[in-house]
């Protein structure tokens, strides 16, 4: 029976269909015993393997990360809303919180952006390419291109004009 089991699951690891999944998961339910447990750590691994609670994915407002994204403390504590594209070459230090106020719109992040340690991004920004958000920053508005921002609120410091 676990042999079965673990066969059917690592099958949704690969082709994960997320109606058929929760379907087993709530019969998984049902179960008793130790069977139960084993098949229920089975289905959190999967979910962890697949992102399942986060917005990554394709379906509906996910996440659009773009190649390379920079994570110099790896995912140490960051945090994604469901609605965010981030562009190439993006820097996010550890502790970031970028959130949504407005389901229907996008926090973009452009390229060769720098996000500075413990910033949180609010009100869904628009950061512009090259700009920098300094640590522990609180970014309510949009931050032009080449711009620096810093504070509580954040604030523009400085602007760079590239002609």
């Amino acid at each position: 029976m676990r042999k079965l089991m673990q066969r059917i699951l690592h099958a949704f690891q690969f082709a994960l269909d997320y109606q058929l999944y929760w379907k087993l998961r709530m019969g998984i339910c049902k179960w008793g015993g130790v069977k139960r447990k084993i098949a229920v750590l089975l289905c959190r691994r999967i979910e962890a393997k697949k992102c399942s609670t986060t917005g990554t994915g394709p379906i509906g407002n996910s996440c659009m990360l773009k190649e390379p994204l920079i994570l110099p403390h790896g995912l140490s504590g960051i945090v994604l809303a469901r609605n965010v594209e981030i562009g190439c070459h993006v820097a996010i230090y550890q502790h970031v919180t970028i959130a949504e106020s407005d389901k229907q719109k996008r926090t973009i992040i452009e390229d060769n952006v720098t996000i500075g340690t413990g910033a949180v991004l609010l009100n869904n920004p628009h950061i512009g390419n090259g700009a920098k958000i300094g640590a522990n920053a609180v970014v309510l508005t949009d931050v032009p291109a080449h711009a620096t921002a810093v504070g509580i609120p954040a604030r523009i410091i400085t602007h760079k004009r590239i002609l």
